[in-house]
């Protein structure tokens, strides 16, 4: 069953920005050149054809709304992940005893950027933020 505020442009903006670029030229094409081709048999069905395929650029433009904002997000997204500050790695010698109690993982040299102690140095696991864990130097 689907969502209360589950719509198509929801559903777009959970995907990567192509895949709004690919739903968009289907709807275009098929409201354009095929659903104004086939022939329904009523006067009705055919006017309401003819209908749609006049609003078609306006269906597409909506459809590709999501493109942009999927896009920047991206984009954001692998900026910040670039851009992390000391997150520089521990030699080797050092890091078969600085295992991540947690979850397993390496523990990495890092400078905290804002809080209590801002500029010192403490070892931070590398699964982060999927694992918080944090050890004081010294």
């Amino acid at each position: 069953m689907a969502r209360r505020n589950e719509t198509i442009l929801n559903l777009l903006v959970g995907f990567p920005w192509w895949v709004s670029l690919l739903v968009s030229g289907v709807a275009f094409i098929s409201l354009r050149f095929i659903l104004s081709s086939i022939d329904f048999g009523s006067t009705a069905a055919n006017s309401f054809a003819k209908g749609l395929s006049g609003g078609v650029s306006i269906v597409a433009l909506v459809l590709l709304l999501p493109a942009p904002i999927v896009a920047l997000n991206s984009f954001l997204k692998k900026r910040r992940r670039n851009s992390q500050k000391g997150s520089k790695k521990i030699p080797s010698e050092r890091t078969s005893k600085n295992v991540c109690p947690k979850c397993g993982g390496e523990m990495v040299l890092r400078t905290a950027q804002k809080g209590p102690n801002p500029g010192q140095k403490f070892l931070g696991c590398s699964n982060f933020p999927k694992c918080r864990f944090t050890k004081a130097l010294g």
